[in-house]
């Protein structure tokens, strides 16, 4: 697997490419049950920022992956 600003307009890695859509789609589901967690309102903000941010992280760096070696 190649990260490279060159990759963007390339077909993604498969698997980093499904778990980063994974994890996309389940943030709503995670949030929210996030949100029932008997803790402190300020740290449970904190916590659905850091893990929203993580993610979207995830879901950039799978898109300048590639799976075949770029020359």
């Amino acid at each position: 697997m190649n990260i490279s600003l060159d990759n963007l307009n390339k077909k993604d890695h498969p698997k980093a490419k499904r778990l980063a859509d994974i994890l996309l789609y389940t943030l709503p589901v995670i949030s929210t049950g996030l949100i029932s967690v008997p803790i402190p309102e300020h740290i449970q903000l904190w916590c659905i920022f850091i893990l929203n941010t993580i993610v979207v992280i995830i879901k950039a760096i799978s898109k300048f992956t590639t799976e075949t070696p770029t020359t």
